[in-house]
């Protein structure tokens, strides 16, 4: 079997993004609307078992938090998650992430040698953009046959199937 292509996680593969960006993130959206809350590491590494910022949320209010859900709707939810990300993309354009050690060096060989990029994650599209950009410049995308975000699937369980079919076709 021939290798055809490479398929990227994001958070944790290609950037050590979680404890250095998101979670400071998401405290940072606590504060920002007045939420009686705060993760440390420990709880976001237990937090981290659920696949996606908005679900990890309404997890965290559902099974540590339950006062919270009273006075918040889905569309608070959100909102919050919304400016959570507006915040990370921040941090991550001001240039306080980095690839992890290779990342760079790997996707180089890759593309060189004409084998398919892909990236299959459950963050958003803009993270993904926001990262790549900020850390291999913008016209990066264009070497990604596929970036395949959270956001572009109903249930971000689907994303492994939906890759698959996109490489295939």
């Amino acid at each position: 079997m021939t290798l055809k292509a490479i398929i990227f996680d994001v958070d944790g593969t290609l950037a050590n993004t979680e404890h250095d960006c998101h979670l400071k993130a998401f405290n940072e959206v606590f504060d920002f609307f007045k939420l009686d809350c705060y993760w440390d590491n420990f709880i976001y590494r237990d937090l981290l078992s659920v696949s996606g910022g908005k679900e990890r949320l309404t997890y965290y209010i559902n099974n540590f938090n339950p006062k919270l859900k009273e006075g918040l709707s889905e569309s608070d939810i959100d909102d919050i998650h919304n400016k959570k990300t507006e915040i990370l993309i921040g941090r991550i354009s001001e240039g306080l992430i980095s690839l992890r050690i290779g990342v760079e060096r790997l996707i180089n060989d890759v593309h060189n040698h004409n084998l398919k990029l892909a990236i299959a994650t459950s963050t958003s599209f803009n993270n993904v953009k926001a990262i790549l950009e900020s850390t291999l410049g913008k016209n990066v995308l264009k070497n990604f046959e596929i970036i395949a975000a959270g956001d572009i699937v109903d249930k971000k369980s689907q994303l492994p199937i939906f890759m698959i079919m996109l490489l295939i076709k």
